[in-house]
């Protein structure tokens, strides 16, 4: 097998091959092609994803109602007490102290001023 007559031979095709641009017609129409199949290929990923979470959302509703069905559990009311009453009691004493609302405000008020104090002033000479 002698190498340097095989690389003459492919040289020699190769040359003869003629390299033609193709028309301006046919890069559009392909383009076009192109830009169709990936928007068609982007709706579809969308409608799959709607798809998926609608058949998840399905999911998690119809099969416990299924197993619920299928092994005949019965269900029975659950009953609350009446928790606005309650509520209406806790409060029904209450009562706002100024002092106590006022001594809140104060400590809020020094721990602003003592945060402003920090940013303004402590690292700003640094």
């Amino acid at each position: 097998m002698n190498m340097p007559e095989t690389k003459d031979k492919l040289k020699e095709l190769f040359h003869e091959i003629k390299m033609e641009k193709p028309s301006e017609d046919f890069m559009k129409n392909l383009m076009l092609r192109i830009e169709k199949k990936v928007t068609a290929q982007k709706k579809r990923k969308v409608i799959l994803s709607y798809l998926s979470i609608a058949a998840g959302i399905a999911c998690i509703i119809f099969v416990p109602a299924l197993i619920i069905y299928f092994l005949k559990i019965e269900i029975t009311p659950i009953l609350l007490p009446n928790i606005f009453s309650e509520v209406a009691t806790v409060f029904k004493n209450f009562s706002i102290n100024p002092n106590i609302v006022g001594l809140g405000l104060v400590v809020l008020l020094l721990l602003l001023g003592d945060s402003v104090f920090r940013k303004y002033f402590v690292n700003g000479k640094q």
